[in-house]
Order: C-alpha cells, then sequence, then structure tokens
C-alpha cells in the first residue's frame, strides 16, 4: 500500500516537470546508456548529462516539497 502511495506521488510529480524533463527522464529509465539517448534526441551526450542531472534535481525537489511526501516519509 505504501509503495503505491509513493508511486502515485511520483507520477503526479513527474506530470509537473516540462515535456522535455519528462522525455529526457522516460528515455533515460529504459535505453540502456545515455549516449544512446543523446542520439535518439539528436543532442550531445554532455547536453542530455547535464539535463538529465538538473530533471532529476527537479523532480527530487517536487516530491520533497510535497505534504503528501511529509506523511508517506513518516510511515
Amino acid at each position: 500500500e505504501i509503495f503505491t502511495e509513493k508511486q502515485a506521488l511520483f507520477e503526479e510529480m513527474f506530470q509537473k516537470l516540462g515535456e522535455k524533463c519528462q522525455e529526457v527522464l522516460k528515455l533515460s529509465f529504459v535505453t540502456k546508456t545515455m549516449e544512446e539517448v543523446a542520439a535518439k534526441l539528436k543532442v550531445t551526450y554532455a547536453y542530455i548529462r547535464k539535463k538529465k542531472s538538473l530533471c532529476t534535481g527537479q523532480l527530487t525537489k517536487l516530491i520533497h516539497e510535497s505534504v503528501h511526501y511529509q506523511s508517506l516519509k513518516n510511515q
């Protein structure tokens, strides 16, 4: 039950990210290497690494600022 709630929170916060961040993160979840992600998006490896880092940070911040996260954390 807790896992399901955490998954729902993740999905909700993920939807708040911009379209490009969502695309980068989704591809990084299913693609083996960041080089492949960069090639699919037709950008440099350095750009995609930086973008993924920024997007992951933004997602983490959204989750941690969520009131629902605070209640899940205390369970």
